[in-house]
């Protein structure tokens, strides 16, 4: 059987293109760092790893110094290690990654303020092992988040050519959620939804940043997608239990039409979660817009459904705005918090946002929280909600619900789950 020359041409171009594009996966993978968690209990490692791996890392996992010895040929670049009640368990991790001459560094989670744990950091420092500052426990994300965030290599966005409606049909895209956390309790008590849109052939994803224009064909139809996405999103993460607080910002693409509110409208009247929906919209586009979003938002009647504003600082917005739109939410960005102690310019910008906030009955929100001494900032001038890196990228649904029950549940369970 013959092939012709303009078909074998084809065939090798085919071929060419998916080494090519192999390649170029190969080399993400490799350039990206790998943590290896070590520990005796699956449900502390699983966690550990899904923690890990929404900060961009690439995982592996195994319960003792026995199954480690066989992972250093890998070399990953960090090994968590949980201190357990038997002290010599993790002294044999770090005796065998000493005489590995593991380059490595090395995250002792324990308790700080224990005499094992200072035993054990103090025999890896002999060792001349690279340890970094232990963490009190595997279940506080704000710390190790700011442990492991130095070891990511910046990201580096791709853009890919979206076709609205060929993806929603081919149902590519997707609702992933970062958590707004409590400043004062530390509790998830909201998320901000972002849309994802799936590669078809490759294992890659996008976050759709660009589709903010009212005239952008068939926004209309992603919109609404997004509403209900959201809304059975809702029901996955809480059932049918009552969460009247918890707040989802969803992105506004191009400005709502009357439809829309009335379905946004409906939905939440009827929803069994309860949930407070503010469509997220930037300081700028909504002065732009004003006076059409406040025609379309004046027939909302419920008392949890309204607008976040984006990007806001204390001279965008007139205050008559609050008064003709159901503002419900102020977000700033961490670039807004003070440098320093004596920073008192923007120490007093930070303070009149949050005045206007209190007067208007509003929730303050600091995006982009990236470092602890950001958040220590945020918390301390105020600041009702924080969000950002610090506290765990965009993650999908199933990610997000996990997480989301594991801070809800009891307290003794959580106890329970870690002593078995």
């Amino acid at each position: 059987m013959s092939v012709g020359v303009d078909r074998w041409l084809e065939i090798k171009k085919i071929i060419r293109s998916g080494e090519e594009t192999l390649r170029t996966l190969s080399q993400s993978a490799q350039s990206t760092p790998v943590i290896c968690v070590v520990d005796d209990k699956r449900h502390t490692r699983a966690f550990l790893r899904d923690e890990i791996e929404d900060l961009g890392f690439r995982t592996q996992e195994c319960a003792s110094a026995t199954e480690l010895a066989a992972m250093l040929d890998r070399a990953p670049d960090v090994v968590v290690s949980r201190i357990s009640d038997d002290p010599h368990e993790t002294i044999e991790v770090l005796n065998l990654l000493q005489a590995h001459r593991f380059r490595g560094d090395i995250l002792l989670v324990g308790s700080i303020d224990t005499t094992t744990t200072s035993t054990v950091e103090s025999c890896g420092r002999q060792l001349n092992l690279a340890m970094l500052a232990p963490l009190g426990t595997p279940y506080r994300a704000v710390d190790l988040h700011d442990r492991l965030l130095k070891f990511l290599p910046p990201r580096q966005s791709r853009s890919w050519s979206v076709d609205i409606a060929e993806s929603l049909r081919n149902r590519l895209f997707e609702l992933w959620y970062q958590g707004k956390v409590d400043a004062r309790r530390l509790k998830i008590c909201g998320a901000e939804a972002t849309i994802v849109w799936r590669h078809p052939t490759e294992r890659a994803v996008s976050h759709v940043h660009s589709l903010g224009r009212e005239d952008h064909p068939h926004l209309d139809q992603l919109s609404e997608f997004v509403l209900k996405a959201a809304m059975r999103d809702c029901s996955y993460f809480f059932g049918d239990e009552p969460r009247p607080g918890f707040v989802v910002n969803l992105p506004v693409l191009g400005i709502p039409d009357r439809r829309l509110i009335d379905q946004i409208d409906g939905l939440v009247s009827s929803h069994p979660a309860g949930p407070t929906l503010l469509l997220q919209i930037r300081a700028a586009e909504l002065i732009a817009n004003r006076t059409k979003i406040a025609a379309l938002l004046r027939t909302v009647k419920r008392s949890n459904v309204g607008i976040s504003i984006d990007d806001f600082t204390d001279d965008t917005v007139a205050h008559s705005v609050f008064d003709e739109i159901p503002v419900l939410e102020l977000r700033v960005d961490h670039a807004l918090l003070p440098d320093h102690p004596n920073d008192r310019r923007r120490y007093a910008r930070c303070n009149k946002i949050l005045d206007l906030a209190r007067r208007f009955g509003l929730r303050a929100v600091v995006k982009g929280i990236d470092m602890p001494h950001a958040f220590s900032l945020a918390q301390g001038i105020g600041f009702d909600l924080v969000q950002g890196p610090l506290f765990g990228a965009p993650v999908s649904r199933e990610k997000f619900t996990r997480a989301v029950r594991l801070r809800k549940s009891d307290p003794s369970r959580r106890q329970s789950m870690r002593r078995h």
